[in-house]
Order: structure tokens, then C-alpha cells, then sequence
């Protein structure tokens, strides 16, 4: 029930309240017009009831189809979900599997990836860390934006350390395909992974159970957007290598 019904009923009170009032003390005085007024007033009075509660009733109609659309579209949006989640490998779906997403890594031929994230113990992993390089020998260039802290350079130091033993890359050769930009820790939200030369971007599911077993899409749009804001950060905000 809205403001405003509440208001009529509280309004329908005082008016009989003050009829009745206004019956007993001219009851006394004029008996006969008294009584007269005081049906003429019952009679008013239920009018209005009759007239009020038409109108709640419209009111309460207008609120439950206004209802059902909500239940029905919500419904629709979970069903969108759904059919996401059980049929993640189709083209327009916004969730992908890490294996479907290595075998796109993998199919990387020129350009940059770039990888957002907190930690990176899975590039550390296998089948991440043959990945990376052997893209890294066919020329693709990883760009890490990650947060500066004592914990991070070292993961990141024995990343450079398991590629070059996997690779036949020189250190400068490592150095120049594999970048870093070291970030304050409160610019780094998501772990996210982009390919620049497919205007695409992954992202993390961010739960514990299965941030390893599968990523959110973005679309184009969001894909060139975060790109921007990581390109303001590089130019503006990046913290200096030691």
C-alpha cells in the first residue's frame, strides 16, 4: 500500500469522526434537521467509500500487472543467465570456459595481451606459463599491469625467470616482449585478460570455487573502454621500476 492510499483512508476516518462529532452536538438543538443532515451525510459518506474503493481497487489492479511484468522480465533475465551458463561455448555467450579461452591464447599471432590482476600464480602454472611463452617467441608482447608490493615483483621476477628457461629468448629479448606496469594496489580491482588485437577482454569469475575454471566476456564496448582507463594509468599514474 503507497503513501498516498494511506493518506484517503486517514482522510476517510476525520470525515466521519468529525460527522459524528458534529451530529451529537446539534442533536440537542435541531433534532429533526440533525437527524436529517446526519443521513444526508451517511449517505455522502458512502459515496465516497464506494467511489475510494473503486479506485484502490483500479490501484491494486494497475500494482499487480505493474507486478507481473517485473516477475515476468526478471524471469526472462534469469533464464538469459541460465542459458549462458549451460551453453557457455556458443559465439554470443558471455562466459567462457579457461580451456576455450587458452585455446584463443594460443591462436595469438601478433599484437599485445594484457593481463590486470592482483597475482599471477596461474600464469605461473602450467599450461599458462608454455603459453606465454611460446607466444612470446612468435613475437606477441604480454603487458602486466600489476600492483607494486614486495610480493608481487618477486612472482613476477620468477615469471621472467620460468620463461626464459622454457624459451630461447635472451633477457633483453624477454625484457622487450614481456612488460610491466607497476600500479598503486587500489587501481588493480579485477584480474582481467585482454587481447588487443581482437578488441576483447576476460575476466575472472570472482568466487574461490571457480575463478580457475571460467571468465566473463566483455563486449567490444567494455573491452575498449578498459583499455582506455589502463592506457590513462600507464601515462598518468604508473609507479617507477626500481
Amino acid at each position: 500500500m503507497d503513501k498516498r492510499n494511506i493518506r484517503v483512508i486517514i482522510l476517510e476516518i476525520l470525515l466521519i469522526v468529525v460527522l459524528l462529532l458534529l451530529s451529537i452536538y446539534l442533536l440537542p438543538i435541531f433534532p429533526a434537521i440533525t437527524l436529517n443532515l446526519f443521513l444526508s451525510f451517511q449517505i455522502i459518506i458512502l459515496v465516497f467509500l464506494l467511489v475510494m474503493s473503486a479506485y484502490e481497487v483500479r490501484s491494486l489492479k494497475k500494482y499487480v500487472n505493474n507486478a507481473t511484468a517485473v516477475e515476468e522480465t526478471n524471469t526472462q533475465n534469469i533464464q538469459k543467465i541460465v542459458d549462458n551458463i549451460y551453453n557457455y561455448k556458443e559465439v554470443d555467450s558471455f562466459i567462457i570456459s579457461t580451456v576455450d579461452l587458452l585455446d584463443m591464447e594460443k591462436g595469438i599471432t601478433e599484437g599485445e595481451i594484457w593481463v590486470t590482476t592482483h597475482e599471477i600464480f596461474m600464469d605461473l602454472e602450467e599450461p599458462f606459463i608454455s603459453i606465454i611463452s611460446n607466444n612470446l617467441e612468435r613475437g606477441v608482447t604480454y603487458k602486466y599491469f600489476l600492483p607494486k608490493n614486495t610480493n608481487m615483483m618477486s612472482d613476477f621476477k620468477l615469471l621472467k625467470s620460468k620463461i626464459k628457461d622454457k624459451t630461447k629468448l635472451s633477457i633483453s629479448d624477454i625484457e622487450m616482449f614481456l612488460k610491466v606496469v607497476w600500479l598503486s594496489e587500489k587501481l588493480i580491482r579485477y584480474s582481467v585478460t585482454i587481447y588487443c588485437s581482437l578488441n576483447l577482454a576476460f575476466q575472472n569469475v570472482p568466487h574461490s570455487s571457480f575463478e580457475k575454471d571460467f571468465f566473463f566476456k566483455y563486449d567490444e564496448k567494455y573491452a575498449t573502454r578498459l583499455i582506455g582507463l589502463l592506457n590513462y594509468y600507464e601515462e598518468k599514474l604508473r609507479i617507477p621500476d626500481d
